[in-house]
C-alpha cells in the first residue's frame, strides 16, 4: 500500500525540477564544504608539522645513537663491523620510528689530540671518519687522504730512542688550515688531550700529514647534524684565561684498521655515531601519538647519557663498549608542534562551530520550505485514506531521493579535491548532514500537514516554563563558557606534559553559545520593543508603519532573520578581528625574532669586520654576544651581553625598542651587575625581581641582580629563558654572535651582496621574516580557516534570511492581497516589507559587529593565537574599520535584495483569488 503513495508523492518532484535540483545542489555544496573541513585540518596539520620539522635544527629533528668503545675493523670492508653494530642497534627502534627514517649515516671520532708540534697556534683536534663525506665537500687544494700510513721516529724530547709514530693522511677545511697556518704537506705531531676524559692517561702519540683542503658545499644540510667543526675551526676554552683553537680533520675509511692497531696498546676508545635522518615529508600528524610513544620507548632502551665511562681501565678490548645512548630533540619538536597546532585547531573549531549553526539553520529553513510547498499534497493524500505511516514513508522517500545522492556525490568530490588517508571523519560528517537534512524535512512536513497551516503566520509564542528554563540554561552556559575560554591555558610547551589530543568541545562551542544567547535575548526583546513602538505610532496617521511593526512583533520569520543577522555578523566581525591579530602577531614575531631591520650572524671575525667598515646606507649597528650560562638558582639560561645605548639607537621607534632600566644604562661601580631576566624560567630556577644570583661566564662566577622582568626581548626566540646584561659592565665579554643593523635605505639583497665576502656571515631581514611567518603553514591554515568559515557564515546566513523572508511572504500573500483590495499601493507593499524587516536587520548587523569585537576582546587571551604565531604575547591591535564597514554594507545590501525579492513574490498573488477567499 505504501508503494502506491510514493509515485504520487514523486510527481511533485517531477513537476518542480528546479526546486528539487536546487535542494539537491544545496545539500551537495553543504556536504562538500563540511566534509572538506576535517580533511583540510589534517592537511594543514601535516603541512605545519613538516614545515616545523624542516625548519628545526638537524640535531633536533634527527636520531643519533652514540656509543664509545672499540669495534674491530673488517678484513674486506674496514668499517663493515661498525656499520653492522649500528644496524643492530637501530633494529630495536620501536615502530613507527623506522618508517620516518629517510637515510642513515655513520661517523667515527677519535678523542681529542693536542698538537705538540707543526703549528704555532695552540690547537686541539679530533680525527674523524664520516660515511660518504667526499660527496658533501669540494677539494680546494692537494688530494683526498687514503688509508696509507708511514712510520717516523717520535721527535718529542721525552720520547724513547726506539719510539716510533704512525703517520696518517688527513684533510681539513680551507678555513681551518688558514687559521692554523698550515699548507698542504704540513705535518702535525699529536698527543692525547688531558682535558678529554676519553684521551687522558693514554700512552699513545700519532702524527698526521695534511694532504688536502676542502670547502663544505652546504654546511647547513642535515648530513652534518649541525656540526660546524668540519667546516671551520672553533674555540676550545678550558677556562676564561685558557683557550685553544679547535679543529676536525678527516681520515680515509681505509685508515681505520691502522688507527685501531696504533691505539690498541693504550686502549683508546673511539666514539661511534649512527645517524638516522628523519625525512620531514614522511611525518604525518595522525601518527604523532604513536611516534611520541615510540620515542619514549626508544629513550628507555637507549637512555640519554654521556657515553664516556670515565675509567682508564675500560675499553681495553673490542667487546668493551659503553651503553648506547639516543640523542634527539624530536620528542620536544613533536610536543611543541602539538601545542602550537592545538591552539590553531581550537581557533578553527570555534569558527566552524559558529558556521555550523548557521548552516543547520539554512538546512532547517530549506526543509520548512519543502514542507510548506507540499502541504496541499499531504492534506489530499490524508483525506483519501493514507495512514500516517504511509505518509511518513512517502516523505522519507522524497527526502532520501533529494539528499542521499547529493551526499554521496559531495563526499566523493571532497575526497577527490583533498585526498587524505583517513576517510573516517568525512564519512561521519556526510552521514550526519544526510541524517540531519532528512530529519529536518520529516519534522517540518509533519508540522505542516494541515492544508491551511500556511495561511496562519508563524507567531512568536510566549515561552512556557520549560522553554524559559532551557533558554536561561543556554545563556548561563554561554557566560560560563566565555569565562572559561578567557582563562584557558593555550597549550603546553616542549618541556611540559604532552598537550591534550584536541580542543575542549565545550570551550570550542563557547563563542557560538554566546551568539546563540544573544539571539535568544534579542528574540525575547523583539516583541516588546516592536510592540511598544507600534503603539506609539498608532496615535499618528498612517497604517503601513504600524502594520509593519506589528508584523515584526508577532511573526517568527522576523525573529529568525534577527538571529541569523546577529550570528552572521558576529562571526564575521570575530573573524575580522582575528585576522587583524594574525597580521599584527606576524609583525610582532618578526621584530622579536630579528630584533632590528636586519640581523647578521656568523663568525666573530666576520661580524667584527662588518662593524669596523659597515656599507653605505647602514644607520646604526649593535653587537650582541649570546652564550649559554649556568645559573646559581639552577639550570641554565641564554646570556645576552650588549651595549644598551647602541641597541637603543638601532631599535628606536620600532616595536623592538627595548625599555632599559636606568640602572643598566648607567655604568656600575661596585656590587652585583643589573640584569633583565625572562619571566619564563624554562628549565632553569625561577628568579624574582630584585633577587641576587650569579652566572658563570668564561669559567668565572659573575654576581647579578634582577632589576627588570620581561616576557620577551628582541632577538631572543619566544619561550627561551634569557638574562640581559650590559657588556660595558663585564670584565670578560664573550665573543659576539650577532650584529643588529638599522637601515632604511638598504634592501636585504643589497646587504647580502655587501657581506658576501665575509666568511660565514648570514643576513636575516625583518620584512622577509615577517612574510615567512605570515605564510607559515600553521598560520596560513588558521587564516584560511577563519576566512572560509566567515564566508560560509555570510553565504548561508544570507540564504537563511532569504528563505525566512520568502517563507514568511508565502504565508502572507493573501493578507497582502486583501490589503491591496482595500487600497494598499505597490509602493506601500514595498514599504510594508521594508519596515517589517529593515530595522531588525540593521539592529542585528550592528549588534553583531559589536558583539563580535567584544567577544574577541574578552576570549582572545584564551585562544592561544600567540602560540600559533610563535610570540610571547600579542601587541595591541588596531581594528580594521574598513573591513568591518564592508562586512556590514555587504550584509545589509544582500538582505535588502532578498527583501525586495520577497515583495515581488507577494505581488504574484492574484487579487481575484484573495476575493474568493
Amino acid at each position: 500500500m505504501t508503494a502506491r503513495w510514493i509515485p504520487i508523492w514523486s510527481r511533485g518532484m517531477r513537476s518542480e525540477p528546479g526546486r528539487s535540483l536546487g535542494v539537491a545542489a544545496l545539500v551537495l555544496v553543504t556536504v562538500v564544504i563540511a566534509a572538506s573541513v576535517p580533511r583540510l585540518l589534517v592537511r594543514a596539520s601535516d603541512d605545519a608539522l613538516r614545515a616545523d620539522a624542516a625548519a628545526a635544527a638537524s640535531t633536533v629533528r634527527n636520531l643519533q645513537l652514540v656509543q664509545s668503545g672499540r669495534i674491530a675493523a673488517g678484513s674486506t670492508d674496514p668499517l663493515g663491523p661498525a656499520r653492522t653494530a649500528g644496524t643492530t642497534l637501530e633494529a630495536r627502534y620501536p615502530a613507527p620510528l623506522p618508517s620516518v627514517v629517510a637515510g642513515r649515516g655513520m661517523v667515527i671520532d677519535t678523542p681529542l689530540w693536542h698538537v705538540s708540534a707543526g703549528t704555532n697556534v695552540d690547537t686541539v683536534l679530533n680525527l674523524r671518519m664520516q660515511q660518504d663525506v667526499d660527496a658533501h665537500v669540494r677539494l680546494t687544494a692537494g688530494r683526498w687522504p687514503t688509508g696509507a700510513t708511514t712510520t717516523i721516529h717520535d721527535p718529542g724530547s721525552a720520547a724513547d730512542v726506539d719510539s716510533d709514530l704512525v703517520v696518517f693522511e688527513v684533510a681539513t677545511s680551507s678555513q681551518t688550515a688558514g687559521k692554523l697556518g698550515l699548507a698542504v704537506g704540513a705535518r702535525l705531531i699529536l698527543a692525547p688531550e688531558p682535558s678529554d676524559p676519553l684521551a687522558a692517561n693514554r700512552a699513545v702519540n700519532l702524527a698526521v700529514d695534511l694532504v688536502g683542503t676542502y670547502d663544505v658545499i652546504a654546511p647547513t644540510e642535515p648530513y652534518w647534524m649541525d656540526d660546524a667543526s668540519v667546516d671551520h675551526s672553533y674555540i676550545y676554552a678550558l677556562s676564561a684565561l685558557v683557550e685553544y683553537a679547535g679543529a676536525t680533520m678527516l681520515l680515509a675509511p681505509g685508515a681505520y684498521p691502522a688507527l685501531m692497531t696504533a691505539t690498541l696498546a693504550s686502549g683508546m676508545p673511539m666514539t661511534y655515531h649512527w645517524r638516522s635522518y628523519v625525512g620531514a615529508a614522511t611525518l604525518e600528524s595522525d601518527q604523532l601519538d604513536d611516534l611520541s610513544a615510540a620515542l619514549r620507548r626508544a629513550t628507555t632502551i637507549y637512555p640519554p647519557a654521556n657515553p664516556n665511562l670515565g675509567n682508564g681501565g675500560l675499553f681495553a678490548g673490542a667487546d668493551q663498549m659503553s651503553p648506547a645512548s639516543l640523542r634527539t630533540g624530536l620528542p620536544g619538536l613533536i610536543a611543541a608542534h602539538q601545542a602550537r597546532w592545538l591552539s590553531g585547531a581550537t581557533i578553527l573549531t570555534i569558527m566552524w562551530t559558529g558556521a555550523s549553526l548557521v548552516i543547520l539553520a539554512s538546512l532547517a529553513l530549506v526543509a520548512e520550505t519543502i514542507a510548506r510547498r507540499r502541504r496541499v499534497s499531504l492534506a489530499v493524500v490524508g483525506r483519501r485514506g493514507a495512514s500516517p505511516g504511509q505518509i511518513a514513508a512517502a516523505i522519507l522517500s522524497e527526502s532520501s531521493v533529494l539528499v542521499l545522492p547529493a551526499t554521496i556525490v559531495g563526499s566523493v568530490t571532497a575526497g577527490l579535491l583533498i585526498p587524505v588517508p583517513n576517510q573516517g571523519p568525512t564519512v561521519v560528517v556526510a552521514t550526519g548532514i544526510a541524517i540531519g537534512a532528512i530529519a529536518f524535512i520529516i519534522v517540518a512536513s509533519r508540522r505542516n500537514r494541515a492544508i491551511d497551516s500556511v495561511e496562519r503566520p508563524r507567531r512568536l509564542r510566549r515561552p512556557g516554563s520549560g522553554r524559559l528554563v532551557a533558554e536561561v540554561f543556554v545563556v548561563g552556559l554561554a557566560v560560563v563558557g566565555a569565562i572559561l575560554l578567557r582563562g584557558r591555558s593555550p597549550g603546553g610547551t616542549a618541556a611540559g606534559p604532552p598537550p591534550p589530543a584536541g580542543p575542549d568541545p565545550f570551550l570550542a562551542v563557547a563563542p557560538a553559545l554566546v551568539g546563540l544567547a544573544a539571539g535568544i535575548i534579542a528574540v525575547r526583546l523583539l516583541p516588546l520593543v516592536a510592540g511598544f513602538v507600534a503603539r506609539l505610532l498608532a496615535e499618528r496617521r498612517g497604517l503601513v508603519a504600524v502594520l509593519g511593526l506589528r508584523r515584526a512583533a508577532r511573526d517568527g520569520s522576523v525573529a529568525a532573520v534577527l538571529v541569523v543577522a546577529l550570528t552572521a555578523t558576529t562571526v564575521a566581525s570575530f573573524a575580522s578581528a582575528l585576522l587583524d591579530q594574525v597580521d599584527a602577531g606576524a609583525r610582532s614575531a618578526a621584530w622579536q625574532t630579528v630584533g632590528a631591520d636586519y640581523q647578521l650572524t656568523g663568525s666573530p671575525d666576520g661580524l667584527a669586520a662588518f662593524q669596523a667598515s659597515p656599507p653605505t646606507g647602514v644607520d646604526a649597528t649593535a653587537a650582541i654576544s649570546a652564550v649559554s650560562v649556568a645559573v646559581s638558582t639552577g639550570g641554565g639560561r641564554t646570556l645576552l651581553a650588549l651595549d644598551p645605548a647602541a641597541l637603543t639607537q638601532v631599535a628606536r621607534g620600532t616595536p623592538a625598542e627595548p625599555d632599559f632600566p636606568a640602572s643598566i644604562l648607567d655604568p656600575v661601580g661596585t656590587g652585583p651587575l643589573p640584569a633583565i631576566i625572562s619571566s619564563d624560567a624554562g628549565g632553569s630556577g625561577p628568579i624574582a625581581l630584585g633577587q641576587g644570583f650569579s652566572v658563570r661566564i668564561g669559567g668565572t662566577a659573575v654576581p647579578l641582580r634582577a632589576v627588570a622582568v620581561r616576557s620577551s626581548f628582541p632577538s631572543v626566540p619566544a619561550g627561551e629563558p634569557f638574562i640581559v646584561v650590559s657588556s660595558r659592565d663585564l670584565t670578560y665579554v664573550p665573543v659576539q654572535t650577532a650584529v643588529l643593523v638599522r637601515s632604511s635605505a638598504l634592501t636585504l639583497a643589497q646587504l647580502q651582496a655587501a657581506t658576501a665576502n665575509l666568511l660565514g656571515v648570514t643576513v636575516q631581514g625583518r620584512a622577509v621574516t615577517q612574510s615567512s611567518l605570515r605564510d607559515a603553514p600553521a598560520v596560513t591554515a588558521v587564516a584560511l580557516g577563519i576566512l572560509s568559515a566567515a564566508a560560509a557564515v555570510l553565504a548561508y546566513g544570507l540564504l537563511t534570511i532569504t528563505l525566512a523572508i520568502a517563507l514568511d511572504t508565502a504565508s502572507r500573500r493573501r493578507e497582502t492581497a486583501r490589503l491591496q483590495i482595500l487600497g494598499l499601493s505597490n509602493r506601500q507593499v514595498v514599504a510594508l516589507v521594508m519596515i517589517e524587516f529593515a530595522p531588525v536587520v540593521v539592529v542585528g548587523v550592528l549588534a553583531g559587529l559589536g558583539l563580535g569585537l567584544a567577544l574577541i576582546a574578552f576570549v582572545g587571551p584564551g585562544l592561544g593565537l600567540p602560540a600559533v604565531l610563535g610570540v610571547a604575547r600579542l601587541e595591541p591591535v588596531a581594528i580594521d574599520a574598513g573591513r568591518l564597514l564592508a562586512i556590514a554594507g555587504l550584509t545589509l545590501a544582500l538582505i535588502l535584495a532578498a527583501t525586495l525579492l520577497s515583495t515581488v513574490l507577494e505581488r504574484q498573488t492574484q487579487l481575484a483569488t484573495a476575493v474568493r477567499d
